[in-house]
C-alpha cells in the first residue's frame, strides 16, 4: 500500500485483565486515531508526513481526559500530551504491534508499569 493510500482508522483500546481489573475495565481506555498499513501495522510515512493527525486520547475515571499525538521511538511508538512532542520518558510507550480485533497490545504507563489492551473497537476515521 502507498503511504499516501494509508487506511485511517480509529482505534479503541480498553484496559484489559490486571491484578486489580480481573474483568479489565471499558472505563479505561484510548482513542486512537492512525494511519494504518494493510499488515494493519502504523505506516511510519504517514505518521511522519501528517504527524498532527496521528492523534492518541486517554480516558480515565477520576482524571481529565488526556490528548496528544503519536510519535515514533527507539522502542516504538509514544503517546505524547504536550503540543512540543518534548515530555521526555514519561510518556506511554506502545510497541509495534498490528491492531487486530479482540487481540492485546502493551502500553508502558511508566517505566515500570505495562498495561495489557484489549482492541476493543476498529472503525474508518
Amino acid at each position: 500500500m502507498m503511504s499516501g493510500m494509508a487506511n485511517w482508522t480509529i482505534v479503541r483500546l480498553e484496559l484489559g485483565q490486571t491484578r486489580d481489573f480481573p474483568q479489565g475495565s471499558p472505563l479505561r481506555h484510548y482513542l486512537l486515531s492512525l494511519p494504518l498499513r494493510e499488515d494493519s501495522t502504523i505506516d511510519e510515512q504517514v505518521q511522519a508526513a501528517q504527524p498532527h493527525h496521528v492523534t492518541v486520547r486517554r480516558f480515565w475515571p477520576q482524571e481529565p481526559d488526556r490528548r496528544g499525538h503519536l510519535v515514533k521511538v527507539s522502542l516504538g511508538w509514544a503517546f505524547s500530551y504536550m503540543a512540543s512532542g518534548q515530555d521526555g520518558p514519561h510518556f506511554c510507550q506502545l510497541r509495534d504491534h498490528a491492531f487486530v480485533p479482540q487481540e492485546t497490545v502493551t502500553i508502558a504507563e511508566a517505566p515500570s508499569l505495562s498495561l495489557p489492551f484489549c482492541v476493543a473497537e476498529m472503525s474508518a476515521r
